[in-house]
């Protein structure tokens, strides 16, 4: 992230994933730009994964249950867009 800065607008983020997993990764960006739309996804439910993230001031921002259609991940960062765009 260092890399890029201030450039990111969204980030689509995955639970599991190797070397630092989901919620290591998203404590690092929330502790870095807390304002940064985060899109959660997993084939956790929400409810199964929402309290992992509850010590970390700003919350997930949205969340995606995997298997999801390409749609439904369209229509989210479409609202990501809205939010930011106002």
């Amino acid at each position: 992230m260092e890399e890029v800065g201030d450039s990111i607008t969204a980030v689509l983020l995955d639970l599991s994933m190797p070397r630092m997993g989901g919620a290591e990764t998203f404590r690092r960006l929330r502790a870095r730009r807390p304002e940064l739309p985060i899109l959660m996804m997993s084939g956790f439910t929400e409810q199964a994964v929402a309290p992992q993230f509850n010590d970390v001031g700003p919350g997930v921002t949205g969340f995606l249950q995997k298997p999801f259609l390409a749609e439904d991940l369209i229509a989210v960062l479409r609202r990501f867009a809205e939010a930011t765009a106002h």
